[in-house]
């Protein structure tokens, strides 16, 4: 396996497959919140600007040719401090490529990367996930939970 940053050019062009995959397996399911109202596709537009300006960090996992798995992290200034703050987007890796560490590398690049330019990463994960377990596994810590507002009614 090889894991190395990745454009998000090339991460569309030669990972449609694992997209699929990843949504399929994702799905809008798993977060039963009527609120997170999203239409589960990739958003090109944004990701392209985003990587324009300097503000993404994206990497990519292969076996051979084939791209099993990526995770994309936005790059930004803090507000109020002379901090740079590194927040996971997405993180996915094939079943089939999950047992001998994959996923642990893959996460182990990107916040190589992520060091290398800002603070630490911050991740989300839903609870119970195939990714929370990964997260803890590497010591990642729960720092904070999130919260989701419902949308503000008229009167």
């Amino acid at each position: 396996m090889d894991f190395r940053p990745i454009t998000i050019e090339e991460l569309l062009q030669r990972g449609r497959a694992v997209f699929a995959e990843h949504h399929r397996e994702v799905g809008i399911a798993p977060y039963h919140d009527p609120l997170h109202r999203c239409v589960l596709d990739v958003n090109e537009g944004g990701l392209l600007a985003l990587e324009r300006v300097g503000c993404l960090l994206t990497v990519a996992a292969f076996d051979g040719e084939d791209l099993v798995g990526y995770a994309i992290a936005t790059v930004a200034p803090h507000t109020f401090t002379n901090l740079v703050l590194v927040s996971g987007l997405t993180f996915y890796v094939h079943p089939k490529h999950r047992q001998g560490g994959a996923g642990r590398m893959l996460l182990e690049v990107l916040t190589k990367a992520a060091y290398a330019r800002g603070e630490a990463v911050h991740w989300h994960a839903k609870a119970g996930s195939v990714f929370e377990h990964l997260l803890r596994r590497t010591g990642a810590r729960e720092l904070e939970r999130v919260y989701v507002l419902k949308e503000p009614t008229n009167g």
